[in-house]
Order: structure tokens, then sequence, then C-alpha cells
């Protein structure tokens, strides 16, 4: 695991997929991140993954076979918004409830 330390509105990048996560907000125990991602990138809060079909092994997450692409529950559960094509889009994680 690598471990990296961010201030407020500074980004690390997973360039191979795409990805940007941003510090959007730092408020006592709690941060706020926003994550830009390719359009059809699942993202899902750990704890909740296996509702949706997920599979941990080794504390890893896997889509499991019935999991379908699981983009729209992912997108509702985590409260994401689709990204558009250049990788922009906005992000309200935590914002959803899950029923």
């Amino acid at each position: 695991m690598l471990i990296l330390g961010r201030k407020l509105d500074q980004s690390i990048v997973i360039p191979a997929h795409g990805i940007e996560i941003t510090v959007t907000a730092i408020g006592g125990s709690r941060v706020r991140l926003g994550i830009a991602a390719p359009t059809g990138t699942a993202i899902i809060r750990k704890e909740i993954a296996e509702r949706y079909g997920y599979e941990i092994d080794d504390g890893r997450v896997a889509a499991s076979a019935d999991a379908g692409d699981g983009r729209a529950a992912d997108r509702t559960v985590a409260g994401v918004a689709p990204t558009t094509a250049d990788g922009g889009g906005s992000a309200r994680v935590g914002d959803a409830q899950v029923g």
C-alpha cells in the first residue's frame, strides 16, 4: 500500500487509468475527496461493495461475475455524477444515502 500525504486542493493521479483524486475539504476527522474518472469506471465505497456483487479478497475489491457493470448503482451509492469524455464532471462523494 502506498501512503501519501495531501493538503486541501491537492491531488493524486493514477495516469494509467485516467483517475484523479482531489482533497476537497478537511474537517475534524473527516476528509472529502473528489474523484474524476473515465466514464464506465465503477466507484463504490468498500464497506458496501458486497451489496452490489463485488468480492473482497485480502482487502481488495473486485467485480464478481454477477455484478454486471454496476455503473448506475455505483454512482448512486457513492453520489458520483457521470464524468464527461474529457475526464471532467462533478462528484459529491458521501452525500448519497443507501436505503
